[in-house]
């Protein structure tokens, strides 16, 4: 809820699913979420399920933030199908070598001022 407020508080509007909702939709709610995420503007996906997002979801000029990961067939990959975004205008970031980092560095970044605030 935290990010969903902070999001509107800059006048972005916030949608999210599970993958528990995506799985009880029927051809015709899927068809509307597909072209829903079409129309978004940045699409962040943490389900965790190799390249589920595909061209299905996808549009240029979407900024997408994969930071689902797993392992198929020995290869590391993230939730979006990368090969999917290649012909697309936009940003992306990959997976292994994105978001990753990134949260190591937070997460390096809080264990330190929580030692620090400790006092």
């Amino acid at each position: 809820n935290e990010i969903k407020d902070f999001l509107e508080q800059e006048g972005l509007e916030f949608s999210g699913i599970s993958a528990k909702e995506l799985a009880e939709k029927n051809e015709t709610e899927l068809s509307e979420l597909y072209n829903k995420v079409k129309a978004s503007k940045i699409v962040v996906s943490a389900m965790g399920q190799a390249e589920f997002v595909d061209k299905k979801f996808l549009s240029d000029g979407m900024i997408l933030l994969d930071i689902g990961i797993s392992k198929k067939d020995g290869k590391v990959l993230g939730d979006i199908k990368r090969e999917d975004t290649e012909k697309l205008e936009g940003y992306f970031t990959p997976v292994p070598g994105g978001i990753g980092p990134m949260t190591v560095a937070c997460l390096l970044k809080n264990v330190v001022l929580s030692f620090l605030n400790k006092k």
